[in-house]
């Protein structure tokens, strides 16, 4: 049987783990997968298929307090993990953005 977590609600004091991404709605199995890595293949699946069934994009990640991070089965530290994470998603869309300008500036030169 599949346990659901129950995320806390945000508190006024706490502010969301990642900011600028939490309105992306890209889908985030990619980053949730390797964030439930370092566990025996079993326990790996199961806690994908917790987490996955609460998180379905990059901003429901994002969107995440601390203490509600603390809640999910991450590899640890759970907050520095997820946080490195989504910079590295962050700046995987800003250098597609640069390629996309500069092929699109160099088709429209040539």
């Amino acid at each position: 049987m599949m346990k659901l977590i129950k995320i806390p609600e945000h508190t006024p004091d706490e502010e969301s783990i990642y900011p600028s991404l939490m309105h992306c709605t890209a889908q985030g199995y990619e980053i949730i997968k390797s964030l439930c890595t370092g566990f025996t293949l079993s326990q790996r699946n199961y806690n994908l298929s917790i987490v996955s069934s609460t998180l379905k994009t990059i901003g429901d990640l994002a969107a995440l307090t601390p203490s509600q991070v603390e809640e999910f089965p991450f590899i640890t530290p759970k907050v520095v993990q997820v946080r490195r994470h989504l910079r590295k998603y962050e700046a995987s869309l800003f250098s597609d953005i640069f390629c996309e300008i500069v092929l699109v500036r160099n088709k429209t030169q040539g």
